[in-house]
């Protein structure tokens, strides 16, 4: 028996499986992953082998590990974003008053966020499509699923609640379901929430079924309940009625479900997107400046309605390539990017919004760089 925390009220469990994590993968060549990506994550995966006894496949194929929305099924999605979810679990149990913001990558991903399942599409995505084929819908980091899936399940513990002066998630009608205004009440212990996995749920649909079954609350009375609200605020439905990526009347919460068949146990770091790097170059008007305590910020801001979900983040400057993924231009967010050296002073911001940086990034794609910006900062400009 060992030790682990009280996390989900069970004081001791019994060490009937491991994670291995190797010197290499738990610093991997895009480095910055700890705690969150590298050692928390991995426990995570522990505690679903505590209560699996195994990792669950996918059906229908392909299933490939980190593969997300490009898989047959919720499944593997479902078993990483468990693990994120769990690490963020852990941050909260340390007194992290960010514990939602997840570390990967020498990045910063906020899962509070609603991301949805498709992931960040790109300008060649033409919502008005007129035949509704969605035929230039492109998806540039269909992995992203296991963010939209941990922050499905952080929604459900949190109550949304922002911590930015008490304010609701709330997304107006025509926003993400065409019915309906979604909003975040739901707030369950995590106990409540390992509860319903250990019925083994293989999909977001399976889990769904179960907590749609075993909570059906409506608080608002729009003939959706709270618990089916999250889902669709992520995505999480069958968007098969108008394929306008929005939760239309008549279809589905959860995505189809799946049947559970033998171990798959190759499972690895989720990889940084190829092409989201900032090539940065700095500048002062006292020449070549020392880097020593160099500072990148990011400032995110929002548009309203979206505005309570404004956040900052810095990290030191190390090199002359920044890992930056911005939200999915779901979202009207700008991100303001500084650079400071001590004694030399701060930059004026870089600006990008999402619709930007999503078209740089299809840009990157299409011409095969490692790269989606160049931008030389002027300290003290």
């Amino acid at each position: 028996d060992l030790p682990f925390g009280g996390l989900a009220g069970s004081p001791r469990v019994t060490a009937d499986a491991q994670v291995l994590i190797e010197t290499a993968d738990s610093s991997p060549p895009w480095g910055g992953n700890k705690p969150d990506n590298s050692i928390w994550h991995e426990m995570g995966h522990y505690w679903w082998l505590q209560i699996y006894a195994r990792f669950v496949p996918g059906i229908p194929g392909p299933d490939t590990n980190h593969g997300g929305y490009d898989n047959g099924s919720t499944t593997d999605s479902l078993q990483e974003g468990f693990a994120e979810f769990t690490s963020c679990l852990t941050a909260e149990h340390y007194g992290d008053p960010r514990a939602y913001m997840y570390r990967w990558g020498g990045h910063n991903t906020n899962l509070e966020l609603d991301m949805q399942l498709w992931g960040p599409f790109g300008a060649a995505h033409d919502p008005n499509d007129p035949d509704g084929d969605l035929a230039h819908f492109t998806t540039f980091d269909p992995s992203a699923e296991e963010f939209a899936v941990a922050g499905l399940l952080w929604d459900l513990h949190d109550g949304g609640d922002l911590r930015f002066d008490n304010v609701r998630e709330t997304k107006a009608r025509g926003v993400i379901s065409t019915q309906i205004q979604t909003e975040d009440v739901v707030s369950l212990t995590d106990v409540e929430i390992y509860r319903f996995f250990t019925r083994h749920p293989s999909t977001l649909k399976g889990l769904y079924d179960l907590l749609g079954g075993a909570l059906p609350t409506d608080g608002d009375g729009d003939g959706v309940s709270d618990v089916g609200e999250i889902f669709i605020s992520h995505g999480a439905f069958a968007d098969v009625a108008v394929r306008n990526l929005k939760h239309d009347p008549g279809e589905a919460i959860g995505p189809s479900g799946s049947r559970r068949l033998p171990t798959r146990p190759v499972r690895d770091a989720k990889p940084p997107l190829a092409q989201a790097y900032l090539v940065v170059r700095i500048v002062s008007a006292r020449g070549v400046p020392d880097m020593t305590g160099a500072t990148i910020r990011v400032d995110m801001r929002f548009a309203e309605p979206f505005d309570y979900y404004d956040y900052k983040d810095e990290g030191p400057l190390t090199a002359n390539r920044v890992y930056f993924v911005m939200p999915t231009n779901f979202y009207p967010v700008t991100a303001f990017i500084t650079v400071e050296v001590p004694g030399l002073g701060r930059s004026a911001p870089l600006e990008i919004t999402a619709q930007e940086y999503w078209e740089l990034f299809a840009g990157a794609v299409e011409a095969g760089r490692d790269y989606l910006l160049e931008h030389t900062f002027v300290l003290g400009g």
